[in-house]
């Protein structure tokens, strides 16, 4: 099709319905719904393109399309060496903290679904794994969004309905083991009660950021 339009515009003419159908079926008289048939199928083609070419660019979701190839398929061997290589590979530097949780869950549940699919789940942790990192995952967003509403709220005075926060900031509250075991959550922690309480620990903040900066 791009090489169609190309060869079109080189020739200065337009590129009316008619002038695509004869270069396409040169042999053919123009037919009105065919062409219309055509048209479609090649805007339904070219958005499939656009589709992968951005996926093309992104090695973890096309790491996850390949994992989910491999399994349909039932290649253990390839899907193995891939979910291994994929959960070690530095490539996710450039995620924030949430995604990369969010890409190495989306690894264990891959995982599971091998496991499902091969019945070998006794004496495996992976579940257990997953449920962690699902822990994490869901306690990092909702502190991330938590500390964005509390900040908009402070700059233009919308107020937000925030869900699920207040239970999760009572439950961090009760278990300040959980702080202990993810010390990535602590910093979110800090800074929405930065935003929110009347005497905000700013001083914890900056000594919390410098401990996990060394």
């Amino acid at each position: 099709m791009e090489a169609l339009l190309v060869e079109v515009r080189s020739e200065n003419t337009d590129i009316s319905r008619e002038a695509l159908y004869a270069k396409v079926a040169p042999d053919e008289p123009y037919h009105h719904q065919r062409c219309k048939d055509l048209l479609s199928a090649a805007m339904k083609l070219f958005r499939e393109f656009l589709a992968f070419y951005q996926l093309r660019g992104d090695a973890r979701r096309l790491d996850l399309a390949r994992l989910d190839a491999q399994l349909t398929r039932h290649m253990d061997r390839p899907f193995l060496k891939l979910l291994d290589r994929a959960a070690s590979d530095p490539y996710d530097d450039d995620l924030s903290l949430a995604q990369r949780h969010r890409h190495q869950l989306n690894l264990h549940e891959k995982r599971l679904d091998w496991l499902t699919r091969k019945a070998a789940r006794s004496g495996d942790d992976s579940i257990q794994q997953a449920t962690e990192l699902l822990d994490r995952y869901y306690l990092l967003s909702k502190l991330s969004y938590g500390i964005e509403l509390a900040n908009r709220q402070q700059v233009i005075g919308q107020e937000y309905e925030p869900g699920l926060l207040a239970p999760v900031l009572q439950y961090l509250q009760q278990h300040p083991e959980i702080l202990a075991q993810y010390p990535e959550l602590k910093p979110y922690y800090l800074i929405y009660r930065s935003y929110t309480e009347p005497d905000p620990p700013f001083a914890e903040v900056l000594s919390e950021l410098r401990t996990q900066a060394t």
